[in-house]
């Protein structure tokens, strides 16, 4: 049997992205700064919201 078909293309080396970043523009304003971490809230919401359910527990077991 005799093959007919073209041989297959060779493949293409993928074009690599650039490693290094851009240069931010001038004319960009400064990055903000990292935000403060709001510990004191959630921990107020944690026992507030503990207080409730343990509330709303003894109410309905009382």
């Amino acid at each position: 049997m005799s093959d007919n078909s073209p041989p297959p293309p060779p493949e293409q080396p993928q074009p690599e992205p650039p490693v290094a970043a851009s240069p931010p523009s001038l004319w960009a304003p400064p990055a903000p700064p990292p935000r403060r971490q709001r510990t004191g809230l959630i921990v107020t919401l944690a026992v507030g919201g503990s207080l409730i359910v343990a509330g709303a527990l003894v109410a309905l077991v009382h």
